[in-house]
């Protein structure tokens, strides 16, 4: 679930109790949440405490760096699958780290 802010929190107990294990012998759905930054402290609400018990792992991925969106979107184009040859100059992939902000899905669409 991506941008899981935008559910609200009477949106994310209802997830939460669709997907909670209904007996011992179901486990439940895992769910992988993502978000921004914030999203940790808008999951601490204490409506959220049956999905917070149900954290398992809780990973934050920082933005690229300059350097790592360079290597990022040079690893993008090699595997591509084009038989045409593709780069960007240097330049340009300055203007897409900075219009990005590093953060990966954003390169993406920026590069695009």
């Amino acid at each position: 679930m991506e941008d899981v802010e935008r559910l609200g929190t009477e949106g994310l107990t209802e997830l939460e109790a669709l997907t909670a294990a209904e007996s011992d012998e179901t486990p439940g759905a895992h769910l992988v949440l993502m978000g921004k930054v914030d999203m940790r402290r808008f999951l601490e609400q204490p409506v959220l405490a049956r999905l917070q018990q149900r954290v398992y792992r809780s990973i934050s991925i920082e933005p690229f760096s300059i350097s790592e969106t360079r290597g990022y979107v040079e690893h993008c184009v090699k595997n591509y699958g084009s038989d045409e040859e593709i780069s960007f100059d240097p330049a340009a992939v300055d203007i897409v780290h900075d219009c990005s902000g590093g953060i990966a899905r954003f390169v993406n669409t920026v590069a695009e």
